[in-house]
């Protein structure tokens, strides 16, 4: 009975190890476990809008995971329409509202947080992570529920994805970044899967249960006892074994079958690989993450006792601690003082202050001002400053005000002085993040001081505009405008290329702001080629395209790479671009090496289906219905023209009204 007893123990204690092994290995091996990936087109799942918060969310096979970045002027929008369904375990319960995409910078928060279960047929184990601009200082300090594991040791780092690829997410392998296996239990889904595991290991292991009758077979052919095996020789027909007593044709019970040494042992033996599996891939894991030195982690704690007990003993406040793999300089490397200011632990950072701990970013332009900043911790960034007044100050300190409070903006100016590279680089980084206020003050400060930044002011604006115009449903920040009413508008050599800049970007409402401060510009000095038409058509729409055509674009211009403004459309894979130019005029029967641009995308496109590896971002691999229609669009366009009717909006042409 005790062995009937133990053998379902057994198989739930293996059906647990299984499961836990089975989420852990998925988690480091699924592709979507990496969460700190370059987005270099469309997200796995989906993408949708939550208090200002974008929700990326997607499920693998054995992974579900789960991103929280703050929704700002430069992300692509997501469907503010769809709902977000979070778990009850979810952190996005825990994030605070934002403010929205256009929100000054400072205004809205630098974090973002990571979410994951893992786990087959239901997800066992999770773990959460938050992140932000603390996360290149604060590594692992944020994950719960889960343990950091190496990127690039294994298991092997996956293919990165290069610049080109505009329709596939690959996992960017970083040394600081790494993936988290997650390990705290689901109580639902761990039951479970253990109880189907358990199932799976009992039908993997049945064969054995066919051992038992087996000898019994091969015992009786030898006249000897199924039971014990001892020989039968001498005795009557139907004689008890008088070693065991056991009845000659006496039927092996299911209770025996089921506790037969064979099973159970294999059972056994099954389970001590899975423990041993579980337990090394547990271990490897949580050896990988880099453990902070004493006094670091007395620091980011704000521990000011055990602060003074470490420098007491000897501890060094200017030690720098580099993560594993980490090149000397890089965003790996950690001083005492930065845990401290971005924590906010203002005793802490004065004896570490004391003590002489470096107060100067590194190369990344990065160092404890820039944390205290971008967290908004104002006292230590003012303590900070005044440290630095003296010596060298960081170089990115002009950009990082756009973050600052009013009272460090105002310190920090002062000790900036009134240099006009440092105050045009502020109010460029001030456009950018959506702060003409900030801007404005920078610009009457000293905009007249030297004439040539002010186009670095306006290309931050000029950016700004094209990324509200283009992700966010036309919106106009009219920023572009209120940057040229502040000061000397810039020569026609220097607003060419903003011009040129606000085309490409398909920013109507800057295009017109730049081109009323200067209207002796003329269509003929932009330069502009085939590649920014469609662009622009791609990116500003039927209203940019439109007036383009009124300043007299030539939508015919050849493309830098090869034909005209038909195949950059074409290759975007966006159908409603090519029947607009189309529309407007474009030539499809353009011909390039005695080939029209359909036949040489259709060629293109038999390659990268038979070679899918080769060129798996073509439009035919990456949008097959978008390419279909285009090759429709054109192939009807070609006819049109050869036959003097043109224009993609005639009757019966696919695409047309």
């Amino acid at each position: 009975m005790r062995r009937l007893v133990f053998v379902p123990i057994l198989l739930l204690a293996l059906g647990l190890c299984t499961s836990l092994l089975v989420a852990w290995a998925g988690a480091l091996l699924d592709r979507s476990a990496w969460p700190d990936t370059l987005l270099t087109g469309e997200p796995v799942g989906s993408r949708t809008e939550m208090r200002g918060w974008v929700v990326e969310h997607g499920r693998d096979r054995t992974l579900t995971w789960r991103t929280f970045i703050p929704l700002s002027l430069w992300d692509r929008p997501p469907d503010r329409s769809a709902t977000v369904q979070l778990p009850a375990w979810s952190v996005g319960h825990q994030l605070e509202d934002q403010p929205g995409p256009f929100a000054p910078a400072r205004e809205r928060t630098r974090d973002m947080a990571w979410e994951a279960s893992a786990g087959w047929p239901m997800r066992c184990v999770r773990a959460v992570r938050h992140a932000g601009p603390t996360q290149l200082v604060l590594p692992g300090e944020f994950v719960r529920g889960g343990v950091e594991a190496e990127a690039y040791a294994w298991p092997l780092p996956h293919e990165v994805g290069r610049p080109e690829a505009a329709s596939v997410v690959r996992p960017w392998v970083t040394h600081w970044r790494r993936p988290i296996v997650p390990l705290r239990p689901m109580p639902v889904g761990l039951l479970v899967n253990t109880v189907v595991f358990a199932a799976v290991w009992f039908v993997a292991l049945s064969p054995l249960l066919a051992l038992r009758p087996l000898r019994r077979w091969r015992r009786a052919r030898k006249n000897r006892c199924a039971g014990c095996g001892h020989a039968r020789d001498g005795l009557p027909n139907g004689a008890p074994c008088p070693e065991c007593g056991r009845a000659r044709d006496e039927r092996t019970t299911t209770t025996e079958l089921l506790t037969a040494r064979a099973p159970v042992l294999g059972a056994a033996l099954a389970l001590v690989l899975v423990v041993t599996a579980s337990t090394a891939l547990t271990l490897h894991r949580s050896m990988a993450v880099d453990r902070l030195p004493p006094l670091h982690r007395a620091a980011a704690v704000g521990d000011l006792v055990e602060v003074e007990r470490l420098l007491a003993a000897g501890a060094s406040a200017s030690v720098v601690h580099r993560r594993r793999g980490g090149l000397p300089g890089a965003l790996t490397d950690t001083t005492t003082l930065e845990w401290a200011a971005a924590r906010g632990h203002a005793a802490v950072v004065e004896r570490l202050l004391d003590a002489g701990a470096p107060t100067t970013a590194d190369g990344w332009g990065r160092g404890p001002l820039a944390m205290a900043i971008r967290h908004g911790h104002d006292a230590i960034a003012r303590r900070l400053l005044d440290e630095l007044a003296a010596g060298p100050l960081p170089i990115d300190l002009a950009s990082m005000l756009v973050y600052a409070s009013d009272d460090t903006r105002a310190r920090a100016l002062v000790i900036l002085g009134d240099h006009p590279f440092v105050l045009g680089s502020a109010a460029s980084s001030a456009m950018s993040a959506n702060d003409p206020a900030f801007a404005q003050g920078l610009a009457e400060r000293g905009l007249t001081e030297d004439p040539r930044w002010p186009a670095d002011v306006l290309d931050g604006a000029v950016r700004a505009d094209a990324a509200a115009w283009r992700w966010h449903e036309r919106k106009d920040l009219g920023l572009t405008r209120r940057m040229l009413a502040i000061g000397p508008a810039p020569s026609v050599e220097g607003i060419v290329p903003l011009v040129e800049s606000a085309i490409e970007e398909g920013a109507l409402p800057a295009l017109d702001a730049l081109l009323a401060s200067q209207p002796g510009l003329t269509i003929e000095s932009l330069h502009i080629e085939g590649e920014e038409v469609a662009r622009a058509t791609v990116r500003g729409g039927p209203a940019m395209l439109a007036r383009l055509l009124e300043l007299g674009v030539d939508p015919n211009t050849p493309a830098r790479r090869g034909f005209n403004a038909l195949l950059p459309a074409a290759l975007e894979a966006d159908a409603n671009a090519v029947a607009l130019l189309l529309n407007a005029g474009v030539d499809p029967t353009l011909e390039e090496d005695d080939q029209t641009l359909r036949a040489w995308l259709l060629v293109r496109a038999e390659r990268a289906a038979g070679h899918p590896n080769h060129n798996p971002h073509f439009p035919s691999q990456t949008d097959p219905d978008a390419f279909a229609r285009i090759i429709d669009l054109l192939k009807a366009a070609e006819a049109r023209w050869r036959a003097g009717e043109g224009g993609a909006d005639a009757a019966g042409t696919p695409g047309g009204p």
